[in-house]
């Protein structure tokens, strides 16, 4: 059979096209798990800034027997549209749908939706046999996916099946080398955080690639050209002392292999100091770690208790101070609207950022996704005109502590002090933004806006 993969597109909703910072993981992998019988394709249609209609053009070029649709809680509207056009183009062609927010969805809405096949949660194990039944399938079915317990066992991600090239996209945030591209090392997370999907694929246990199948995936991107590897694993450092032996056994072969000088790395990792010390921080950044993104989310320790973060303050003082002797940037993910936070707490999450002064700092509004336990616990404050798409930048609830307003003020007033503040100049946006990305052109441009900045900052309009 041939089957087209699709990653939805976003911008036409956004009315912002762009080119999206990574290709889509997730795709890539079922299609190595398929590629050996049936004619794969990957199309990712943010990239091609395409519309519903230009994609169903495509898909009918194409004549797919099989089209698959992934979505993310950002995408979910985009690929009804999508699906929508596909049907009117495609009637004969099958339609399956995925991801993290399809799996989220209880069975009765999902059974709104149209599709013919419905694969919820991790489905390496069984793709191939579920594709294979789906051209005799009558009724709509939504079957369980079978993940893999041995990650080894899961082929590279098919980077060659993409229509866009793999060292097209522009690489996440901070730039540092291009092209960029992400890798992942393992799954899961033993954490249970009340705002995140963690729940989502059922606390699945942790599971570590070996570090001779990380290496051997890593010259295959250095011969494909790229520079920069974003591990896109939930933490890549601080889940457990068995995690903090693994990552030594890895940077350890990177550097055995002279990779460490040929590519560059950044990843997320959790503030638990406990299970890893100065010494791994520094071997990280010996084996190409130019940077590491921590998620906070608040400097109260009451608040940090009540979402179940499992940290506290001390935890984040002696994390960062770690990453400055080790010489690797620092990355805060802040969240505004938490449960039972107040302004009081946010005071303090604003004094910890003054503290410990990381390299950039990311604010976000805590927004109530499907199914944590933070949703359960607000859902009767959930505005209705709020039930859209969902961007993070914007208030769908309240708290008992706090009302939407307030939330909204607060978010905006912190990242104002993110602009003013003295360790986020516009040199230090500039070096992060665009080391090595940016042209002449682009140069000069920032080079005027700074000198709007330093101008605002002066007059005190900034």
């Amino acid at each position: 059979m041939k089957i087209v993969l699709v990653s939805p597109p976003h911008w036409y909703r956004t009315r912002s096209p762009h080119v999206p910072e990574s290709s889509p993981l997730g795709l890539m992998y079922i299609a190595s798990m398929l590629r050996e019988q049936h004619e794969m394709i990957i199309y990712d249609a943010e990239y091609k800034s395409d519309t519903p209609t230009s994609l169903a053009y495509y898909l009918k070029g194409e004549n797919p027997d099989v089209v698959g649709f992934t979505c993310t809680i950002l995408t979910f509207h985009e690929m009804n549209d999508c699906i929508m056009k596909a049907r009117e183009y495609l009637p004969k062609a099958k339609i399956m749908i995925g991801g993290p927010h399809i799996t989220s969805l209880p069975e009765e809405e999902l059974r709104e939706l149209d599709f013919d096949m419905c694969v919820v949660g991790e489905c390496e194990g069984n793709i191939l046999e579920l594709t294979n039944t789906i051209k005799g399938m009558k009724e709509r079915t939504i079957v369980e996916g079978r993940p893999i317990e041995r990650l080894d066992d899961i082929p590279f991600p098919s980077r060659d099946l993409l229509v866009v090239p793999v060292t097209k996209y522009r690489g996440n945030m901070p730039r540092y080398k291009k092209p960029e591209t992400q890798m992942m090392w393992s799954r899961g997370c033993p954490h249970a955080c009340i705002f995140c999907a963690n729940s989502v694929f059922g606390h699945q246990p942790i599971r570590y690639r070996t570090p001779e199948n990380i290496l051997a995936e890593l010259w295959e991107l250095y011969h494909l050209g790229i520079r920069s590897v974003f591990v896109y694993d939930d933490e890549v450092m601080g889940q457990s002392i068995r995690q903090t032996k693994w990552m030594r056994q890895v940077c350890n072969l990177i550097i055995e292999s002279g990779l460490h000088k040929k590519i560059v790395f950044k990843a997320q990792a959790r503030c638990t100091p406990r299970v890893f010390g100065l010494e791994d921080l520094q071997l990280m950044r010996k084996a190409g770690f130019r940077a590491l993104m921590w998620g906070i989310e608040s400097g109260s320790p009451k608040v940090l208790k009540a979402i179940r973060k499992g940290i506290s303050p001390d935890d984040v003082r002696q994390t960062f101070a770690w990453c400055k002797e080790a010489k690797i940037q620092t990355y805060a993910f802040m969240m505004v609207g938490s449960w039972d936070e107040t302004l009081e707490d946010i005071e303090m999450s604003k004094m910890l950022m003054r503290d410990i002064k990381p390299n950039w700092i990311q604010w976000t509004i805590c927004t109530p996704m499907r199914p944590t336990v933070f949703r359960e616990l607000v859902k009767d404050l959930i505005d209705t005109e709020a039930k859209g798409p969902v961007y993070f930048y914007d208030t769908m609830c309240s708290t008992p502590t706090m009302t939407r307003a307030e939330i909204f003020k607060a978010y905006q007033e912190l990242n104002r002090e993110n602009q003013r503040s003295r360790y986020m100049t516009p040199r230090r946006i500039f070096k992060l933004m665009c080391e090595s990305v940016f042209t002449a052109r682009g140069r000069r441009l920032f080079k005027h806006r700074a000198q709007k900045y330093r101008k605002m900052r002066k007059e005190g309009t900034l």
